[in-house]
């Protein structure tokens, strides 16, 4: 049988599909590589990261490049057994509407949270990590 020119291939599977829903608590990777975790906004609407979600994980208030802060990944949520991370360094910034804490944790990761009027809530966010040693020509 030959394709007409109305012929389409079969649509790949939406991965996002198969992607648990969002719960509260949960710890996710966006597609940016930040790690945020899940919690509920006064509202009743899913945030992470200082990001409104639907259920499914995407972010729909987002501009168009909005896809790189879709949660990608559910990470396993550290058991209250496991050791706390313990910090290497750590440093607050205050500004005019609250402060900023940076940090970095005994594995060299680095973390930010932003406490304020404007935030939805503290939480650690974790940076992106420092690219390779590439030697440039």
């Amino acid at each position: 049988m030959t394709p007409t020119n109305s012929w389409q291939p079969p649509k790949a599977p939406d991965p996002f599909s198969t992607k648990p829903a969002l719960a509260v608590g949960q710890l996710w990777r966006r597609r940016d590589g930040a790690l945020v975790t899940v919690a509920r906004d006064s509202y009743g609407q899913f945030v992470a990261g200082g990001w409104v979600y639907t259920s499914n994980g995407t972010a729909p208030l987002l501009s168009s490049d909005g896809s790189m802060f879709e949660l990608i990944e559910l990470l396993p949520t550290p058991t209250s057994t496991s050791a706390p991370r313990k910090f290497a360094s750590i440093n607050r910034t205050i500004t005019k509407s609250g402060y900023i804490i940076d940090a970095i944790d005994e594995d060299g990761v680095a973390w930010y949270m932003i406490v304020g009027a404007n935030s939805l809530g503290p939480e650690w966010i974790q940076l992106l990590p420092l690219p390779g040693r590439e030697v440039l020509e």
